[in-house]
């Protein structure tokens, strides 16, 4: 995993950001940075983001940079929020009972 321009620590979620090329599945928790730059490496991959009830308010950008492939982002209980494409980004947010979800 690439930490590109991050000036906090992996704890701080507004601050910078990662550049990942992903193998497999990648779970989001509450230490992740805000800013998730991620190529499927040419495979769907699910993105499943922490639970709802200790991140209301939290909010993440999730980025495909890759070629070809999808990121399937998911809530703590495997369901599908929304799919972001290659060159899409979509924006995730918390309500401390829903992520909801805009691409």
């Amino acid at each position: 995993m690439g930490r590109v321009n991050a000036p906090g620590s992996d704890r701080d979620p507004w601050g910078g950001y990662v550049a990942v090329t992903l193998a497999a599945a990648r779970v989001l928790t509450n230490a992740s940075v805000r800013h998730q730059r991620l190529n499927p490496d040419g495979s769907n991959r699910n993105i499943d983001l922490p639970a709802e009830e200790t991140n209301k308010g939290r909010s993440f950008t999730i980025s495909n940079t890759g070629s070809s492939g999808a990121l399937v982002v998911r809530d703590d209980a495997a369901a599908t929020i929304a799919t972001v494409y290659t060159g899409e980004m979509g924006e995730f947010t918390c309500n401390g009972t829903n992520w909801l979800g805009e691409v």
